[in-house]
């Protein structure tokens, strides 16, 4: 999961066009037990944290040079950890 969201800030910084697949077919293997599901939320929760601060600002930097600053700063609001957008909000 984090790997995709550091590949769609790449690509977005770029300014590659980023698009949605309706028909896309993936498989993935479910966690077996909590401990396994727990550990992998974790690794989810650092990973985006980790491209909170390697991105954030170019992201929000490059909203203001790019024509397709609504995906920027969507990808901007989805990496921002959580007690930040609730201290924001």
């Amino acid at each position: 999961m984090t790997e995709d969201i550091e590949f769609s800030i790449n690509e977005a910084l770029k300014d590659r066009k980023i698009g949605f697949c309706y028909d896309v077919e993936f498989y993935d293997e479910q966690p077996v037990d909590v401990k396994t599901l727990f550990n992998q939320r974790l690794r989810w929760c650092k990973g985006t944290n980790q491209c909170f601060f390697k991105y954030i600002g170019k992201l929000f930097t490059h909203q203001f040079t790019n024509h397709d600053h609504m995906t920027l700063f969507e990808l901007a609001i989805h990496v921002i950890p959580i007690p930040g957008i609730s201290f924001v909000i």
